[in-house]
This record gives C-alpha cells, structure tokens and sequence, in this order.
C-alpha cells in the first residue's frame, strides 16, 4: 500500500479548525506553535491567538488573507508532522493551490519557514493589489461552463475536482453576475470562503512583486516524490515562478488522481489522506478512481469535528494494511544477535590487512569495480586518499563486507538481525542478500562520489545537550539553516548545515551546557537538505538496479524500523537528506528481547555507541 499525502487551498479554512488536535496532541500543538513564531516575526501578528479565539464561531466568516493563509499552511504541516510521528510516512505528495506550498515544505524542497513567508507575503500582495473577489463549486459537467457564455464569460476556470465538479472565480461584480445566473437556472452551487478571485485574472495586479520576491527564495529538488496540483504530473524541480502559477493557474485534481493510478496504483492500492481542514479532497477520490480500484480515501479534519475519531480510524486502517514486516525470528532462542556495521568516520590505515588475502577474487573484483587497488588505497601509507568521501566510502564497504563474510565463515552464524550507520547500511543490505557484493559497491561508489561533490557544507558533533533542548535552542537562535544529521545517541547528537555558519555557532551551544561542540573534518553537510541535488541523481542511478528479497531483518536508518522490500530504493535515496536515527534504532532492536551487539568492520565506534544508549536507557528506566 502506497500513501499519498493531500493538501487543500483557499476555502478549505474555517474558525477552530484543528482545534481537538491542538489541544489532545503535543506534536501537532509544537508544530503549529513553531510556525506561529515566524507568523509573529514575519507580520507581526498570531495566527493561533485569532484561529483559536473563542469568540469565533464555527461556520462565521473566515476571510482575512493574513490569517487564512498560514493558517491553512499552519494546520497542514501539523498534521503531517503528527501523521509521521505515528508511522504513517507518505509516498507521494500533492498539493492543490495553497496546499502545494506544504507538499513542497514536506518534500523538503523549501524549509518551512520559508513556506510561511512566501504565503505571507502572497497574502500581503493580493490584499494591497488586488479587487474583492471570490470562488464557486459548480456541481456539473464542464459543459455547462464551455456552452454558457453567461458563466464563461464572467469567470475563470479555477479547477477541475471531478468528471461532474469544477469551480469558477473571478472578480466580486462578475462572479455576482454568475451566481445571480445559476440561481435563476438551478444550476447547482456553492460559494467557497474566500475573499479575492484565485486562479483568474483577478489577482494578476500581485504578479510582478510577487514574482520578484520568489526570486530570492532558496528553493531546492523535493526528496519526497511530488505530484503538481496544477498540471497533474510529477514536479522534479520548481522554477521560482512555480509557486506564482500554481495560485493564478487552474488546478487539475482529476490528472493528479489519474497520474497517481497510472502509475503507482497499477501494482498496488493507494490510501490517499486528506489533510487539510475541510477533508473535500479525500471525498473526491471516488469519484476520479476506477470502480475496481482499492485505493480508498480518508479525510481527518472537517467543520464536524470529528478528528480525533478519524485520526484513530486511520492509524488503524494504516496498521491493517501496511506490507508486513519480515518476521523478527522463527525460533524462540535466549539471545538474539544483531550485527552492526560502521560508517564513515571508522576508516583507518591498515583496515582489512588481515582480509585482503583471504578474500583475492573479491578484492580483485572491486579493484576492477573501483579502477584503483582497494588493497593499495587500504594498507599504503603514501596513499592519502582514504579519507576522501569518494575513497572512503567504498573502502569501507569493502573492508565491512570482508569482515562479514570471515566472521560468518568462522562462526557459522547468521544474525537474528542486522544494522548499518550510514554507508554501513548497504553492508546489512548485502548481508541480508538484499543486494550482492558487486551492486553494493557500484551503489556506494556512486553515493560517495555524489556526495564529495557536495561542497561549502559542515557538520558538528554536540555533546551533553539531548533533542529538545538542541531543536529548541535552533529556534531560538534562528538557526533554521541547521538540520539534525545523527541522532547517534541521547548524549551526542550531529548537526549539518553550511559550513560557515556551522563554524560560528558552537557558543550557543557552550553557553546552553553542552560538553562539547566539535567541528567534523568533512567537506559536505551530509544527511540534511543540502544533499537533495545528490539524492535526486542517486535515485535515478537506484533505478537500474533489481533488490533480492530481504533473507535477514534490517533496521532502517531513515526509520528506526524494519526495511520492506519495496522500500529499498526510497529508503537508500532518502537516506542521503534524513537524519541517521541510530538511538531509535538500536532501542527498537532491544525492545526485540533479549539482544547481543556485535560491531563488524574496523574501530568500535558503534560498540561504544551501543553502550551508551542502553546505558541511558537503563538509568532512566530505574530512575
């Protein structure tokens, strides 16, 4: 089953929507508190203070442009954000107008912070430019519009929702005209919650300023799959002038349907959640699928308020039909065995003196592979090479390999399950025969060359200071250019981000308690948003490759749980720009019973890792 995340625009919006999920859930309630700051800082007024005032009604008019729009935003992201944190992580996104601004905050193409301001600023633009106008839902068939130059002539297409659904806008005197018409010819429908006319000429008069502010906006490939609202086909990139279109041009929900179950609803059916506040979105998808389609679509907010339920039922229906995991073990045994395989940073002179020899038609083959002597790379201490990420990373992979398969030979063990940091990921592929030698190193050749091209970024290790008090003393210094890149465990956490500024900010870092702030010797700001341009690359080169079903459980770096087979590929791609949850999964993996560590590959960094999460673990049980 794939996932597909919707967002809604303009009309969707009422008074205290969300309003059950703020106050039942502390990740939607942070998120919406987060983004209201920047509300605050970029207009100089909260959100949340007017959504949530109990003075508003319900169904009273919602209009105010410097309200509604991050509002919608707000509501939106808060829920994904929720969505996530309970495991349902989406496959695919699609926004439809203002919604699109979350699909692309979500994909990690713009930060969210940057999603606000450039709402805000639409806000403030069609506000001081614009004339009064607004928006219709017609409940018939496009001919109705194409044949009556009564409607077409007063009016604009803004959407296309359904075979027999679409809605108009135009400026408040003409869509008065059309309204007056359809009355008087029954024409059924419905006026939506918005105050100028989006998606016609009417807003025309904000192009040219707000064109030229999107100009300065940074805004990167989406690492999450997108599907554009506006033309119904799959958004590889965003011109800056994208995010002026899609609110002046008409949006297409039945190509962003059809598109969707063309392509990934041929193999498998599709649950497409709406989360925006009215939940139109996920009642439209019955009407744009074929009658033998499984796909099913869920919405979670409306005005009835009836979230909390929904959100229940969704969890639900998203456990029952998840792909099953591999099974943990067939056989009860005392102890299980979980092998660890290091990344980066565990490289050093000398590495695989012992294996080189042992293993020569493999060694032989990844010099070929490679066009260099892995063994000469390794051992020479003229050869100065290794630490260089593209030299590194298939080093390591190849010394790691080398070490499993001689642990294996000497033991005769095989793993209850199996664990990688980073690169050392693809060697628990490869121990899981998920992937063979050969296609392990072509893919880690590929990684480290893409990500040594990566420049002008930093990471830092910080030591003493746990996840809250590191995200929130990002918020509070305005560091949102800094992303967590490892949650290696709950005393040491790596941050990525520009190198510049990772280079001066470790005095907020000393002065909050941290124990330490240590600048890594690399040259990219890996597994941050930094990293999209190699990760859209990688998951164009992933696709020539055919994965093996999974022979042993591997835990996911991008998500602290079990690895399906058909998330391979999107997990490898992500796994560039996601941080490295190594806490959560080495807690996941003692949460399995009774489990021995053992590191495989050179140093003991993970052992030391390991010891120290379970020795928190344990300190704060007992405590």
């Amino acid at each position: 089953m794939k996932v597909i995340f919707m967002f809604s625009g303009q009309g969707s919006q009422y008074y205290q929507m969300g309003r059950k999920l703020f106050d039942s859930h502390a990740v939607f309630r942070e998120k919406m508190l987060e983004l209201d700051e920047v509300s605050k800082a970029v207009q100089g007024q909260s959100v949340i203070t007017e959504l949530y005032n109990t003075t508003h009604k319900l169904f009273d008019p919602f209009l105010a442009l410097g309200h509604t729009h991050p509002a919608i935003l707000m509501v939106e992201l808060a829920m994904a954000k929720l969505l996530m944190e309970e495991g349902i992580i989406p496959d695919y996104l699609v926004g439809f107008s203002l919604g699109e601004f979350a699909a692309a905050a979500l994909s990690g193409a713009i930060t969210e912070t940057d999603a606000m301001k450039m709402v805000i600023k639409q806000a403030q633009l069609v506000r001081d430019n614009c004339k009064e106008g607004g928006l219709v839902a017609v409940l018939h068939s496009l001919d109705i519009y194409n044949n009556t130059p009564a409607i077409n002539s007063n009016s604009s297409m803004a959407s296309i929702n359904a075979p027999a659904q679409f809605a108009i806008a135009g400026e408040k005197e003409q869509m008065n005209t059309v309204k007056r018409f359809m009355k008087d010819n029954d024409l059924l429908h419905q006026e939506l919650m918005v105050s100028y006319g989006f998606h016609s000429p009417a807003i025309d008069p904000a192009r040219e300023a707000y064109c030229s502010f999107l100009q300065g906006q940074s805004i990167g490939r989406p690492a999450i799959p997108v599907i554009s609202g506006m033309s119904g086909q799959p958004v590889h990139s965003f011109p800056a002038h994208y995010f002026w279109d899609i609110v002046r041009n008409p949006t297409t929900y039945v190509d962003a349907i059809q598109t969707l179950e063309n392509t990934a609803g041929r193999e498998e059916k599709l649950l497409y959640i709406d989360l925006g506040p009215a939940g139109s979105l996920a009642n439209l998808v019955k009407y744009n699928i074929r009658d033998s389609s499984a796909s099913k679509g869920f919405q979670i907010m409306s005005p009835f308020q009836q979230e909390l339920k929904k959100l229940e039922e969704l969890i639900s229906y998203h456990k029952e039909n998840r792909p099953a995991a591999p099974a943990l073990h067939t056989t009860k045994k005392d102890r299980l065995v979980t092998w660890l395989f290091p990344g980066q940073g565990s490289q050093k002179k000398g590495m695989g003196e012992d294996l080189f020899d042992v293993f020569p038609a493999l060694t032989d083959r990844a010099s070929e592979i490679l066009g260099y002597s892995i063994k000469e790379l390794c051992l020479d201490p003229a050869n100065r090479n290794l630490n260089l990420t593209q030299f590194t990373q298939p080093a390591l992979y190849v010394v790691n390999a080398l070490s499993y398969l001689k642990l294996k030979e000497d033991t005769g063990i095989v793993p209850d399950f199996v664990a990688g940091h980073s690169l050392g990921e693809y060697n628990a592929l490869f121990a899981a025969e998920a992937l063979d030698f050969e296609t392990g190193l072509k893919l880690v050749q590929k990684r480290g060359a893409l990500m040594a091209t990566m420049k002008d970024g930093g990471m830092a290790a910080v030591k003493g200071l746990g996840e809250e008090e590191i995200k929130d003393l990002l918020r509070r210094h305005q560091l949102d250019e800094i992303d967590v890149a490892n949650y290696n465990s709950q005393n040491q956490i790596v941050l990525s981000g520009p190198k510049e500024l990772i280079n001066r900010s470790g005095h907020y870092f000393e002065a909050a308690g941290a124990s330490l702030y240590f600048v890594l010797n690399v040259s990219g700001a890996f597994h941050s948003r930094y990293m999209l341009p190699a990760r859209e690359e990688f998951d164009i080169f992933l696709q020539q490759f055919h994965f093996s079903a999974l022979k042993i459980p591997v835990v996911s770096n991008v998500e602290a749980a079990l690895y399906t087979h058909d998330k391979i590929r999107s997990l490898l791609a992500n796994q560039l720009i996601k941080p490295v949850r190594w806490t959560d999964s080495i807690l996941f993996l003692t949460e399995q019973g009774d489990v021995t560590f053992k590191e495989v590959g050179p140093g003991d960094v993970l052992t030391k890792l390991v010891f120290g999460i379970q020795r928190d673990r344990k300190e704060l049980v007992s405590g």
